[in-house]
């Protein structure tokens, strides 16, 4: 018979935790970790340099465990058992957390050397902790990294540049911005508002936007820029805000916009006309369009464009239309005035008595009721608000109106006509 000695050595049982199978485990862990960085599916994935802290910290804490293991196993004379492949499989434990975190370095310094180039261009920079204070598309942003770890590591380590204005500064000097210093931006792939207004930049500058996939609002104010420069918008699929300040677009360029299916807000500062705005009929998101024509816009004229939208109240009794227009003219701060001739043509005199008590309505919605039962309409241009017959309005909007029967969602328009 043989004795206890002498039985050959059972194996481990499955459900028995060993060294080994903590370390496999823990590459595990660590596999899963990294995939979550690569797909964003936890919200700590879209803090910046946040994964890699984490898997940092579960394998310190994974060797402490161990090393409280073997403690524990000495005390009580317990068998630790810890072989040359233990310590191979500890090895790759630790180093790819200290790769990883060491690319991340890498990043952290490009990054933060071509935030320091565009910030001497002129540039101004906001991270995604930072809120823009201004009603953007761009969501309310993350409570701020605690200071301590900003101080070990430094802003560009957990935060991602979103937000980018890159205009004229006169408080500083600039440098000039060619086309390939724009290369940059592609440092910052989480971009998701960029502003460009200098007049250096042309159409092949245009060509390192288009892989900002994030991107949901532009402004580019770029007198260089043509038609051709906004074929290279076409990929800004999540695009919510797009202003066009550029001295070469015109009608033909628009086309390049249709495919912008996110695009709910549209300002132009161009030489497009009424009929090119009517081709805009993709954009079936869109809420707001404006349209300021090739005049360069006077502080006036912004100024009239928002009073539109501002409240008014209204109680008149049989008082003359021209009183009334001086009236709201004088409240809103705006230039309204009365297309004489065209009156005239319709037989409608200045001097026609209006009567109507409301308030809490817009300044458009009141300038349509007040006209509208008399054929008139109102119309923007370089020189202010100008009543005129509605013939004449529809003429001069005809484009725009196909495009409102076109795009439901479309609530707001302004467009300024050189008239």
């Amino acid at each position: 018979m043989m004795n206890d000695s002498d039985t050959p050595k059972s194996r481990c049982r499955w459900y028995r935790l060993t060294v080994d199978r903590f370390l496999v485990g823990l590459l595990g862990v660590e596999a899963f970790l990294l995939a979550s960085e690569r797909f964003g599916w936890f919200a700590f994935n879209e803090r910046r340099g946040w994964t890699v802290l984490i898997t940092l910290s579960v394998v310190c804490l994974a060797v402490l465990l161990i090393l409280l293991w073997l403690a524990v196993s000495l005390l009580f004379r317990r068998r630790f058992q810890f072989s040359i492949r233990s310590l191979c499989v500890l090895t790759l434990v630790v180093a790819i957390p200290c790769s990883w975190f060491a690319v991340k370095m890498q990043q952290t310094k490009r990054q933060r050397e071509m935030v320091t180039t565009l910030v001497r261009a002129g540039g101004r920079v906001r991270y995604d902790h930072m809120y823009f204070s201004q009603e953007s598309y761009v969501p309310k942003k993350r409570m701020p990294n605690p200071l301590w770890l900003v101080k070990l590591l430094g802003i560009d380590f957990l935060d991602n540049v979103t937000i980018l204005h890159l205009y004229p500064n006169s408080s500083a000097p600039n440098r000039p911005l060619s086309d390939a210093d724009l290369a940059y931006l592609e440092s910052f792939p989480h971009l998701e508002s960029l502003i460009l207004s200098r007049k250096e930049v042309t159409d092949v500058g245009l060509v390192h936007l288009r892989n900002f996939s994030r991107l949901k609002e532009l402004s580019l104010g770029t007198p260089k820029v043509t038609d051709r420069g906004l074929k290279h918008l076409k990929s800004l699929e999540q695009l919510r805000y797009l202003e066009l300040g550029c001295g070469g677009v015109t009608d033909r360029g628009l086309v390049h916009l249709n495919s912008l299916k996110e695009l709910r807000h549209l300002r132009l500062h161009c030489a497009v006309t009424d009929q090119g705005l009517a081709e805009l009929t993709s954009l079936t998101q869109l809420e707001v369009l404006e349209s300021y024509g090739a005049t360069t816009p006077t502080v006036e004229l912004h100024r009239e464009m928002r009073a539109l939208d501002d409240p008014t109240q209204m109680d008149f009794i049989e008082t003359p239309l021209r009183d009334v227009m001086d009236f709201l003219g004088e409240f809103h701060r705006a230039r309204i005035t009365v297309d004489q001739e065209a009156l005239r043509v319709v037989d409608v005199s200045r001097d026609v008595q209006i009567t109507i008590h409301r308030k809490g309505i817009t300044l458009d919605m009141a300038l349509t009721e007040i006209l509208t039962p008399h054929g008139l309409a109102w119309m923007i241009t370089p020189d202010g608000i100008v009543i005129t017959t509605k013939e004449i309005v529809d003429k001069e909007l005809a484009g725009v109106a196909r495009l409102r029967k076109s795009l439901p969602n479309l609530k707001k328009v302004r467009v300024c006509v050189d008239w």
